[in-house]
């Protein structure tokens, strides 16, 4: 579902925790205007090879942002902004439902 919401459609402030590999391929390719990527002293999963990093950037707020962060979900974790984090929220719970 498309988010209704003033924020949708404008640039916003994304904030996120990533993986290491996530972290790296976005050293290369910024997915938004003033991109910063700050690496972190603990694992986004226990599992992963390397240490997890905070990423903000400014980008517009759109389905294609949420397409790609949906796709990307073993990897990101949206912690701003709030709208975000609850689209995020819903549609993984949604999913989890098709899986269980």
């Amino acid at each position: 579902p498309k988010m209704k919401n003033a924020l949708y459609g404008n640039e916003i402030e994304l904030k996120m925790l990533v993986d290491h590999g996530t972290a790296g391929i976005l050293k290369e390719t910024s997915i938004g205007r003033n991109q910063q990527i700050r690496q972190l002293k603990t694992k986004l999963d226990p599992s992963d090879d390397g240490l997890a990093s905070e990423v903000t950037t400014t980008i517009k707020l759109q389905e294609e942002l949420v397409w790609w962060l949906r796709s990307m979900t073993p990897h990101v974790k949206v912690i701003a902004p709030k709208v975000l984090v609850e689209r995020m929220r819903i549609d993984m719970q949604k999913a989890a439902k098709l899986y269980s």
